[in-house]
């Protein structure tokens, strides 16, 4: 079966997906998870395979938290870390298992990496030498 290059051409531009949440376009200030799903769905709601799935749920979140995947929040509003924390979850699950990502999570908070002087993000952070495809922005939630 060939694929004609306009069918080609779409593939392409699907998967280039210019529709793409980026750390920087994540507010300074804390969100409740409302806003978070909003955001989510606004930025990549054209990312789902199907009409009815959802690129993120307040199940989701909470089992990252309950996991430990993510920062422990305090009251009911999540910090831009956690934000960048709960986006890099997302985007790995597209090559990784979650027992995978939970082991990569568990490991960069045990090693303290992303929490700069009182608990804040680093003002530059650093990007590591190789990250995987789609993904070099997320990691500056935990500033290698």
């Amino acid at each position: 079966m060939e694929i004609e290059k306009t069918q080609l051409e779409q593939i392409i531009a699907q998967a280039a997906n210019p529709d793409r949440l980026e750390p920087d376009q994540i507010p300074e200030l804390d969100l409740y998870i409302d806003q978070i799903l909003m955001l989510f769905e606004d930025k990549l709601g054209d990312n789902r395979r199907h009409e009815k799935d959802k690129i993120l749920t307040k199940s989701m979140v909470n089992n990252y938290s309950k996991e430990r995947m993510i920062r422990p929040m305090r009251g009911k509003k999540y910090t831009r870390e956690q934000i960048l924390q709960i986006l890099l979850i997302c985007s790995l699950k597209n090559m990784l298992s979650i027992g995978d990502i939970k082991r990569l999570m568990t490991a960069l908070m045990e090693e303290g990496v992303g929490s700069g002087p009182g608990g804040n993000l680093p003002e530059r952070p650093r990007q590591p030498a190789v990250a995987p495809a789609g993904c070099r922005g997320y990691y500056s939630a935990f500033a290698f």
